[in-house]
């Protein structure tokens, strides 16, 4: 068990939020698991100061999930989702809690989701008036199927609580099969359910996007922020040297800047050379790791809809015909073709 305080960080790759637990742990214990070691271990720290910065091991959320998921209890993670208790907000749902709009509400969800499970991610893309949220959960780590059922449940519940409205849903999509509870499923999400589909996802009116949260206030949602950054600052100075650099680079590309492997060294106060013996550690380099993220930031912005010159500049090649040739060089064809793709294996918006 590990535990994360202001004085004490775990790697953020590996750690979650307590908040992310709390309501496995309530669970587990109404079934009588109370006494299950990784059960009381999780509970014993809910006393702990400042509970929002506490970490917990991923590898004991994942661990909770399985015992939960070897209970064979119909819709956990559905009913799961659906409680939203006030008292068990951690920074990240206090922080969104006070944003203006759901636009906003779901924004800084998506780009701060590592406060709270760095294996979680969400993606936001529209489609003439349509909006797609995607959903994708590590499956590397181990996670059941009824933690996407949670997570998928939970976020229309906020959305829900945070608007006030109903918010139908025009379509819900589930990498998994459908289970044997789908009224489960049809009482949460409507009738328009997919299962064994190549991503989870909710599909809404864009329209819904503009509703305002209910106890958003600008004030408070400034130093929600200000926490927030605080405590990723901290988080990331027990990162490895490759997320750290990662980080960079992306934030660097985000910005339109090029980065040096000069500038990032620089940037982790640490010299080339010991900076490239770091990164042989993790059988990588500065060539391999900008590659990387400069593919991952032309797939999400090409998806987006932005124009092939504006991606070839932010990404930092000199001319289109450098970016066409790394991304044929990714993925075997031209931007166009995986596109359409993209297209024809899912006719839903594609994620941001």
């Amino acid at each position: 068990m590990t535990m994360l305080t202001n004085d004490t960080f775990t790697t953020l790759s590996n750690s979650v939020s307590y908040a992310a637990t709390k309501d496995l742990v309530a669970y587990c214990q109404t079934l009588g698991l109370a006494e299950h070691p990784i059960v009381s271990a999780i509970d014993a720290h809910k006393h702990q100061k400042n509970i929002a910065q506490v970490r917990i091991d991923e590898a004991d959320l994942i661990a909770l999930w399985q015992l939960l998921a070897s209970s064979h209890i119909q819709g956990i993670g559905l009913r799961l989702g659906q409680k939203i208790a006030p008292e068990s907000k951690g920074l990240l749902a206090s922080w969104i809690s006070q944003a203006p709009t759901l636009e906003d509400a779901l924004s800084i969800f998506r780009e701060h989701i590592q406060l709270m499970n760095p294996s979680e991610c969400w993606s936001l893309s529209t489609q003439k008036d349509q909006v797609s949220l995607r959903f994708n959960l590590d499956s590397s780590r181990g996670y059941p199927s009824i933690a996407i059922e949670r997570s998928m449940s939970a976020m229309l519940a906020w959305a829900r609580a945070l608007s006030g409205k109903a918010f139908p849903l025009l379509n819900a999509c589930f990498s998994f099969p459908e289970p044997p509870y789908r009224a489960l499923f049809e009482d949460i999400f409507g009738q328009h359910l997919q299962f064994n589909c190549s991503a989870n996802q909710l599909v809404f009116s864009n329209a819904l996007l503009t509703a305002p949260i209910l106890s958003g206030n600008q004030f408070l949602c400034d130093v929600m922020e200000e926490r927030a950054i605080e405590m990723t600052r901290q988080l990331a100075q027990a990162q490895p040297v490759v997320e750290k650099a990662k980080l960079l680079i992306k934030q660097a590309i985000k910005k339109g800047t090029s980065l040096s492997v000069g500038e990032l060294s620089d940037a982790l106060a640490v010299s080339r050379q010991t900076l490239y013996r770091r990164l042989k550690e993790h059988d990588t380099d500065f060539k391999t790791l900008l590659d990387e993220t400069r593919k991952d930031q032309a797939v999400r912005m090409l998806e987006k809809g932005s124009k092939i010159q504006l991606i070839s500049l932010s990404l930092g090649y000199k001319d289109s015909s450098s970016f066409y040739k790394a991304f044929h060089r990714w993925f075997g064809c031209a931007p166009k073709v995986y596109l359409s793709q993209r297209l024809k294996d899912n006719p839903a918006p594609y994620p941001d």
